[in-house]
């Protein structure tokens, strides 16, 4: 087995991807992550048991963020390294099972379709909020250790090295508490099983050491869930088991355009047109029937072809696999970078297809240069807005001298920039959260209320504050392509023990009627990066 190349590859993954995302760091404890650290905070170590419900099947994620806490703290540079660290880890590993795939089907490129769909894998536009935000960290484990589990059963299938099974067991195994693409990655391994498994061994001890050590990790995940009281984790089995058919059909097509056309990167108005074709009964059937005929091929060439093309179409089945978990989750192509996360994984398998695939014809290699190179200039556009993100977060906290002050109002709290996440909450002012990276440890207490979020495109995007009488304001977006937002989504009117909202959709603005004001209450809006007091109200 030749490794000369995987410490390059590792190396090369590490140092562009450090480069590449250095500007972002400042973006990247924010949302989610700082929710889960005020946990910690409020329950120490107990959140494990405290939180089974939620948190059972994701330990081996969520200690390592915690451990990575009790570390850094809220240093954003060590977390941009180790999260730099760990892409290259499931990159090198990626590099190594594929290579070692062709090899066994007697390919002379191997090296190079390997190390193209690494470099592919690299800029992947889409990995921004796997690799910047530290609430999709557990994305970047659970990838090590499928990378690690298939390279690892590759290894097994290849050599008959018991050692290997065993790391295979071990990987799947924390793969599968780290998210549930760990337990697809059993799968896969499945799949891997019949495609290098010759048909007369089949019934070998191999084989048996192979399946028992799946379904081991099966079933000890599926007895804790059991314990825990809840078998379908993450959203529940009311969102993962809720097969609408026809939209998945659909889905599954907008994921391919996503990952290979790139359509994140369309207007919003191009996307929902040719999205809506998807749907169109006669096309949706038409879609179904393609699709199953390229399932169909795919498990063909698994079982009966042995070449360089059948590893491409095993790859495209991989995709399907993997991408099969969030065809029911909701794809929101109205805005960029939310939901990114779920191609991390699909976009390897899909994109090493496609560079399969573009081997295979003679005179198409060539087009992986210009589309490497458009993939670098999009991801280029994304960490620009996760840069202007954390620049304006770091601006913001800087700015903030309201801390003693008993109950505040934010008129607009900016959720997002273009998608990149910022002062978003589900449950608390993230101001408040935030402060925790300040050394101010805020309780779940009403002192502050987020009154709306909005949306910035540029970073002087702000509002008009209208004062109307003692007790009310009129609010309104200076960008007028903004929208208005609230716990991570449009807002609506809404009425509360302290506020009432009347949102007006047609000019960005809401009116907010404050029903117990007092003397001393603050009322704050973004403005340029800096905190401005309404004045006379």
């Amino acid at each position: 087995m030749r490794i000369s190349n995987v410490p390059a590859i590792f190396f090369v993954s590490f140092l562009v991807s450090g480069i590449l995302y250095f500007p972002t760091a400042e973006a990247k404890l924010v949302f989610d992550f700082v929710d889960f650290i005020r946990s910690y905070h409020e329950t120490g170590w107990n959140i494990y048991d405290s939180a089974t419900h939620h948190l059972s099947p994701y330990w081996v994620s969520k200690v390592a963020v915690t451990s990575l806490y009790l570390l850094f703290g809220f240093a954003a540079q060590p977390w941009h390294w180790v999260s730099c660290f760990l892409l290259a880890a499931n990159v090198s590993l990626f590099f190594a099972w594929l290579r070692n795939l062709l090899l066994f089907v007697g390919s002379k490129q191997a090296h190079t379709i390997a190390a193209y769909a690494a470099l592919l894998f690299i800029l992947v536009p889409y990995h921004t909020e796997t690799l910047v935000w530290a609430g999709a960290f557990n994305y970047l484990i659970v990838g090590l250790f499928v990378w690690s589990g298939l390279y690892s059963t590759e290894r097994f299938l290849t050599t008959s090295n018991r050692w290997w099974a065993v790391v295979a067991f071990f990987s799947f195994l924390l793969g599968s508490f780290s998210h549930e693409w760990g337990l697809f990655g059993i799968a896969a391994a499945f799949l891997l099983w019949l495609l290098m498994q010759p048909a007369s061994e089949l019934r070998s001890k191999k084989t048996g050491f192979f399946l028992l050590s799946a379904v081991s990790v099966v079933a000890l995940y599926l007895l804790n869930q059991c314990l825990s009281g809840r078998l379908i984790a993450h959203y529940g089995a009311e969102v993962h088991l809720h097969f609408q058919w026809r939209d998945m059909v659909a889905m599954f097509y907008k994921y391919g355009c996503k990952i290979v056309l790139l359509s994140g990167f369309w207007p919003v108005s191009v996307q929902e047109k040719v999205f809506a074709y998807f749907l169109v009964p006669a096309v949706n059937k038409a879609l179904l029937g393609l699709l199953l005929l390229l399932l169909a091929v795919s498990c063909y060439q698994l079982l009966f072809k042995k070449n360089t093309a059948s590893i491409g179409w095993f790859l495209f089945l991989l995709y399907a696999l993997f991408v099969f978990p969030v065809l029911n989750l909701y794809f929101p192509n109205w805005t960029k970078i939310m939901a990114d996360r779920y191609c991390f994984l699909p976009a390897a398998f899909l994109l090493s297809a496609l560079v399969v695939f573009l081997f295979s014809v003679n005179g198409l290699k060539w087009l992986l240069w210009p589309y490497a190179a458009l993939m670098f200039f999009l991801l280029q556009t994304d960490i620009a807005s996760w840069q202007r993100a954390g620049s304006l977060l770091t601006s913001l906290e800087k700015d903030f001298r309201w801390n003693q002050n008993e109950r505040i109002f934010f008129l607009n709290m900016p959720d997002n920039f273009n998608g990149a996440y910022m002062l978003r909450s589900t449950f608390t002012s993230g101001v408040a959260a935030r402060a925790i990276k300040n050394g101010h440890y805020y309780p779940r207490q009403n002192n502050m209320t987020d009154v709306a979020s909005y949306n910035l495109f540029n970073p002087e995007d702000s509002v008009l504050v209208q004062v109307l009488d003692s007790n009310r304001l009129r609010v309104q977006l200076s960008n007028p392509a903004a929208w208005w937002w609230k716990n991570g989504a449009g807002c609506e009117s809404y009425r509360t023990e302290q506020v009432k909202l009347d949102l007006d959709i047609y000019t960005q603005s809401y009116t907010a009627t404050f029903l117990h004001k007092n003397p001393q209450d603050v009322f704050l809006y973004q403005a340029n990066g800096h905190w401005v007091e309404v004045p006379g109200f």
